[in-house]
């Protein structure tokens, strides 16, 4: 028993079931937060690099009203 409510631990190792990853491997979760991790970086410099791009050049500030005007007028 040791002192642990019966409920908080598996009974196939002394881990509580509240910080093992639904049974999966560790290096299973490591390995897929590393890659959402890196993913989401990536995500946000992209967006970032759009961003500083029609900020800098006058012609991608307007390519999305253009092709709005274009849609209305058909």
């Amino acid at each position: 028993m040791g002192g642990a409510a019966e409920g908080d631990v598996d009974s196939l190792d002394d881990e509580p079931k509240a910080t093992r990853a639904m049974g999966h491997p560790d290096w299973a979760v490591y390995t897929l937060a590393a890659v959402l991790i890196f993913t989401t970086v990536v995500d946000v410099l992209g967006n970032l690099l759009v961003i500083v791009a029609v900020l800098r050049n006058r012609k991608l500030r307007n390519a999305g009203k253009k092709k709005i005007l274009k849609m209305q007028n058909r």
